[in-house]
């Protein structure tokens, strides 16, 4: 029977050892999981940023292509000295 207690008393010390490593196993994993979703969340804010940037970007590039087209589409209407119009010269 002593026998029975002792091999008891080792397999429950030998369950506790391995339930504190497995806890914290799962609290270093668990820390694994909030740092690669701290990673995920600022890629997240500067693809954010960037995707706003871009937008910008393409605004100005459409300001730009669409102050240029007028420029050389249409031609400018000047007056001389008395006030009458007159096309320029291209």
């Amino acid at each position: 029977m002593a026998k029975k207690q002792t091999e008891n008393e080792e397999n429950l010390k030998s369950q506790t050892v391995l339930a504190a490593k497995l806890e914290s196993a799962k609290t270093d994993l668990m820390q694994q999981q909030l740092e690669k979703e701290a990673v995920v969340a600022t890629i997240a804010a500067e693809k954010s940023l960037v995707e706003d940037e871009k937008t910008q970007l393409l605004a100005t590039k459409a300001t730009a292509e669409k102050a240029a087209y007028q420029t050389t589409a249409q031609p400018r209407r000047q007056t001389n000295r008395l006030g009458a119009k007159y096309r320029t010269l291209r």
